[in-house]
């Protein structure tokens, strides 16, 4: 099974982050979206880093990158599987 999470932070320091995380553990890919250069600078600056920690924890890591712009908008991704019991 393959997880897809799709967020949104506005972080201090940095300012508005997208991000889209494609998770089938321990496989995963995740690409960080900025509007900012100096937030994309630091980004590029920080994911050899996170590219290690997620390997030491086991993670296989596909695909790690940052982008400037937004991440495309696609269509509301549907709940294919989930963790709370939505029916009762």
């Amino acid at each position: 099974a393959q997880w897809r999470l799709q967020l949104q932070l506005e972080l201090d320091g940095i300012g508005c982050v997208q991000i889209d995380a494609r998770i089938g553990w321990p496989k995963l890919a995740v690409t960080f979206w900025s509007q900012n250069p100096d937030s994309l600078r630091q980004l590029h600056q920080q994911l050899p880093g996170l590219r290690q920690r997620l390997q030491a924890a086991g993670a296989e890591v596909n695909d790690l990158d940052a982008r400037f712009g937004q991440a495309p908008s696609g269509h509301q991704t549907r709940i294919q599987r989930s963790l709370v019991d939505l029916f009762t």
